[in-house]
């Protein structure tokens, strides 16, 4: 979803919704093979209001404005034959790293217009570069509109087209054509931008890990509201990083608004650079957010040259800002030191850290009745439920609870009400979804890595008791369910799985089902017996992670 938003989605429509018309039957009615299968019958969609949520916020914000894209490239006017428009990598000339591109049909061209050096179009997108096809033949009415446009001021980069591909006019359209084509400048596209001084919108670049190659590039998308900026930045690695962004902004104060959990607060590891904002962001594995400009920058605001620990940029502290103080979030000892643009230097000490607690024996888990299983059941270690030897844990399919009664280690109830540490409850692996209870005070819905949050204010000195309710997917027991005598009939459709060939009189009129060990009833089958099942539950390590709040001074 996120890489889709960076390409310029901005609205999600699911395909499909399902219309469901049994109370009795779940997952049940498929749109056949097709679809994402989100519905009220979902293992997990009372949890999955935290994940819309993000969807709601990510696009309110994306629909604002415009788009910002320096460069557009014209399309020909050849019949599309499959997928027309080209990746990145294969357009000609290919965009430089940090500049945004669009296309444009000649239809769209010919309506454009020159305002204050940008090419503007019908629908208000502006481009800063118009970039023509390879082709060598154009029609001599696009002709004469890439020599309207460069005389009001258009900057466009192309080869001299030599003919007309159509025989309207011939022979004279080709003479016409090659005429007012040869306006167009003989410059490359490097050498166009930085003739008008066109630096790239955003750049990213890896401090942690250092090694880059291993990594897949940052993306990002940017919208301009006004005098607002707002950039869209996504860490598409399956780890963490910490990325230096620099963007095409100056003289107003980063802020950083994050989707999933619905708060703002302004960047603190930022410096202005050459008439560009350098933002030093860390992201979690997978994690995106918007990097967003609309206030004016503040004299008075600390902007970063450097943030070391030991000499080197910490890999386990981050850097926050709260009611104009600047505070270093760390999870290592030693001497953090700052320094400002201006040259002053700022420094704290952090002498001690407790060590990570972890959770792992005294779990109970919690079935519900539907699974037939003794409750509670005592967990010598947290594992997947696949894992299991009863065959209806192996094979469950829904939401189960976990409980856990834990005295913390002395050392963390020593620190317990210390404004100068923080908690945070890391849940470790979790498939899929997980919702949490410390002491009975709710932590919310977790639903994506990492499975963590806040827990400063909940925990107690003594007894703490940790609820913790995991859903899965359908997928287990639908398998479960194939391995069990049948009372449906499907018919095969190759690797598509199967279909269904009749509704039972027993689900259309809400009778008794004849196999009652079967739990699942599905129009389409996408798994039978022999699929491989997927991890499911509380998997950990759970954990109790503190971190040192320090001011700098």
């Amino acid at each position: 979803g996120d890489w889709a938003f960076s390409k310029g989605i901005n609205r999600f429509v699911f395909h499909t919704f399902a219309h469901q018309p049994w109370e009795n039957v779940k997952p049940g009615m498929t749109m056949g093979p097709h679809g994402m299968m989100g519905n009220r019958n979902t293992t997990w969609w009372e949890q999955g209001h935290e994940w819309m949520s993000y969807l709601s916020r990510s696009q309110y914000l994306l629909q604002q404005g415009t788009a910002v894209i320096d460069l557009g490239y014209v399309l020909s006017e050849d019949a599309p034959v499959g997928n027309s428009l080209p990746y990145r990598k294969n357009l000609n000339p290919a965009p430089p790293i940090g500049y945004d591109y669009g296309f444009i049909d000649a239809n769209s061209f010919l309506k454009m217009t020159v305002s204050e050096g940008f090419v503007v179009s019908q629908a208000g997108m502006k481009y800063r570069v118009l970039i023509l096809n390879e082709k060598e033949a154009v029609r001599p009415k696009i002709a004469k509109k890439i020599n309207e446009l460069i005389r009001q001021g258009a900057t466009i980069v192309g080869a001299n087209f030599e003919k007309s591909p159509s025989l309207e006019g011939f022979p004279k359209a080709d003479a016409e054509v090659k005429k007012l084509a040869s306006v167009i400048p003989e410059k490359s596209l490097e050498q166009t931008l930085a003739q008008i001084q066109l630096t790239p919108d955003a750049l990213f670049k890896y401090i942690i890990p250092s090694t880059a190659t291993s990594l897949k590039p940052m993306e990002y998308i940017h919208r301009k509201l006004e005098k607002t900026h707002i950039y869209f930045v996504s860490n598409q690695n399956e780890k963490s990083v910490l990325v230096e962004c620099s963007f095409r902004v100056d003289d107003l104060q980063p802020e950083l608004w994050y989707p999933d959990k619905g708060t703002i607060e302004p960047a603190a590891n930022f410096r202005q650079l050459r008439g560009r904002t350098l933002v030093s962001l860390n992201l979690q594995n997978m994690e995106s957010v918007f990097v967003i400009f609309r206030k004016p920058l503040s004299a008075e605001v600390t902007t970063v040259k450097a943030f070391t620990l030991n000499g080197k940029q910490p890999e386990n502290a981050s850097l926050k800002k709260v009611d104009d103080k600047l505070i270093v979030s760390a999870r290592e000892t030693g001497t953090y030191y700052l320094e400002t643009v201006k040259g002053k230097v700022l420094n704290t000490t952090v002498n001690e850290i407790p060590k990570p607690y972890v959770i792992e024996t005294g779990w109970r888990l919690n079935f519900p009745a539907s699974a037939s299983t003794s409750n509670p059941l005592q967990l010598p270690k947290l594992t997947s439920w696949t894992e299991n030897d009863n065959f209806k844990i192996k094979h469950f399919s829904g939401t189960a609870n976990y409980e856990v009664e834990f005295d913390l280690p002395e050392d963390m109830q020593l620190k317990l009400g210390n404004e100068n540490y923080t908690i945070q409850l890391d849940l470790g692996e979790v498939a899929v979804i997980a919702s949490a209870k410390l002491n009975d005070k709710d932590l919310g819905i977790l639903w994506k890595e990492p499975f963590s949050t806040d827990i400063t204010n909940h925990l107690v000195k003594g007894k703490n008791k940790l609820q913790v309710s995991v859903t899965n997917l359908w997928v287990n027991r639908l398998i479960g369910d194939d391995h069990l005598a049948p009372d449906i009939e499907y018919s095969h459709h190759g690797s598509r799985g199967r279909a269904i060939k009749k509704i039972p009189d027993w689900v259309v009129k809400g009778g008794e089902r004849p196999n009652t060990s079967r739990q699942t009833f599905s129009t389409w089958m996408f798994f039978d017996k022999n699929s491989p099942l997927i991890k499911s539950g509380l998997i950990g390590p759970v954990k109790i992670v503190f971190s040192s709040e320090k001011v700098l001074k």
